[in-house]
């Protein structure tokens, strides 16, 4: 797969907008947006009072004018794609490049409180001013996709990667996004390099010794996906005597600093599950910034089936 062609679906108030431009700027594709499109539109014979027809949340009816500008500006925007790499920014092009063979479909989505609160923040709205837009902006573009395409705005199976804002910020949206991408390029069979990789190397190019054998395995598939990571790089103190001592400390499997995250695998017995999940409850009490995911034996033999490693 050789992606030319990225759509990015988003729900109102979830950094959409923000996430098309970063992504477009970083892969040097052509950025089709509002902007793009109402310039696009002006030297093909609309008038100003015309181009808000074109807007997926346009309070206009569907009316056969609207229908006709909408039909021409999906014909320019194919055009476009045929000319250059594109990111395409809402305007239903999940089903503009339905099934293209070079098109990859992001929707960015996030929690109701989390839009809530962006969208008071970005319209000087109250809780209520805001719940309101959301739901009408949602609305709009709903009937949109339903109207042109005759297809459903929530249909996950369209979509090649759904990001929730709730857990990343632009720059790791992107980040994830591009890797994906990288990974959507590669031919399937790609797969079982995983299993000839070399030796994992960390973040700073050194060669750590690791403790258990799931652990190379899984810093092998970290640098499968291309994602920077740390062995056992910092020790948490958990608990101390009445002169000082350290009594108690942890100190997580790896740390990926591109996504401030720290990461233990379990695969051991059930009694040893329980004593690290009893530490990493200590550890979120004493540290409550700290992000910090346990991955199960379960889940660990999940990721290693995917790839044929057992």
């Amino acid at each position: 797969m050789d992606v030319k062609i990225i759509t990015v679906s988003r729900e109102f108030g979830c950094r959409g907008t923000e996430v098309a431009e970063k992504l477009a700027k970083e892969l040097k594709f052509l950025l089709i947006n509002k902007s793009y499109i109402n310039d696009l539109m002006l030297k093909n014979g609309l008038e100003e009072d015309q181009l808000e027809s074109l807007e997926e949340s346009s309070p206009r009816p569907f009316n056969e004018t609207r229908k006709r500008y909408i039909e021409l500006m999906n014909k320019l925007i194919l055009e476009l794609a045929e000319a250059s790499p594109i990111v395409l920014l809402g305007r239903g092009g999940q089903y503009l490049f339905k099934n293209h063979p070079s098109a990859f479909h992001i929707k960015i989505i996030g929690s109701i409180e989390e839009r809530v609160r962006a969208v008071m923040t970005q319209y000087k709205l109250d809780r209520v001013g805001a719940l309101k837009l959301i739901t009408e902006q949602d609305r709009r573009r709903d009937l949109y996709i339903n109207r042109v395409f005759g297809g459903d705005w929530n249909d996950l199976s369209l979509y090649s990667l759904t990001i929730n804002m709730d857990y990343f910020d632009v720059t790791g949206s992107v980040k994830m996004i591009t890797r994906s991408i990288k990974l959507a390029n590669r031919d399937n069979s790609a797969f079982s390099d995983v299993q000839t990789l070399e030796t994992p190397k960390d973040a700073t190019g050194s060669i750590p010794h690791f403790a258990h054998s799931s652990e190379e395995e899984f810093a092998k598939l970290l640098d499968f996906y291309r994602i920077r990571w740390l062995y056992e790089s910092k020790t948490f103190i958990l608990g101390c005597d009445s002169e000082g001592n350290i009594t108690s400390a942890f100190t997580p499997d790896f740390y990926l600093p591109d996504y401030d995250l720290y990461i233990e695998l379990t695969t051991q017995k059930q009694r040893l599950v329980n004593y690290k999940n009893r530490k990493i409850r200590r550890l979120r009490e004493l540290y409550p910034d700290i992000n910090i995911k346990m991955i199960y034996g379960r889940d660990y033999k999940n990721i290693l089936r995917k790839f044929g490693l057992i």
